[in-house]
């Protein structure tokens, strides 16, 4: 499905005429992902049996349910998609089945802050305080945080979080 990936290679696939993307290409001739840095993937939670994502997942975290591991509540494909889909945009293999990832063969952590998801609706959001162990738990075995979700107010509990893996995450290096 990489031709279909107009962000990380835009030929006009879509009529846009546009050829404005990422240019990823020049970078996987240098590196195609390094499996010693881990993302964390702070979500809905991440399909831990997708075939694009097969040898990069770690063992995850799940709000309220300690043998969660990042995986979605509820089994449905609606349910599963969003996390997964930016699970793959980050470090999705090149399996020449999905899609490719922009840092195909990273390691990838799946945290689900999003327990109590029902079918179709957002609401099932943890609270921010959870939200904010999440990062804190993700932090702390994580290279990068990506955190594609939002809404809301503001929460002094996440923003304390973020600030404390910014400071604190890779040793002091800042996640």
């Amino acid at each position: 499905m990489y031709g279909n990936q107009y962000y990380l290679k835009n030929t006009g696939q879509f009529g846009s005429g546009s050829t404005l993307d990422i240019n990823v290409e020049p970078i996987w001739s240098i590196t195609n992902g390094n499996g010693n840095i881990a993302v964390a993937i702070v979500d809905t939670g991440v399909d831990l049996s997708h075939e694009d994502l097969a040898g990069t997942l770690l063992q995850g975290y799940t709000v309220g349910n300690p043998t969660g591991y990042g995986a979605p509540q509820l089994w449905t494909e609606q349910d599963k998609a969003h996390g997964t889909a930016c699970a793959g945009i980050v470090g999705a293999i090149d399996n020449e089945v999905g899609v490719k990832g922009v840092a195909s063969g990273v390691k990838l952590l799946p945290v689900n802050i999003v327990p109590n998801k029902a079918s179709g609706n957002y609401n099932g959001f943890a609270t921010n305080f959870q939200i904010a162990t999440a990062i804190r738990w993700a932090y702390q075995r994580t290279d990068i945080l990506s955190c594609s979700w939002g809404g809301g107010s503001p929460s002094n509990d996440i923003a304390s979080a973020i600030r404390e893996a910014r400071t604190n995450g890779r040793n002091g290096k800042g996640t």
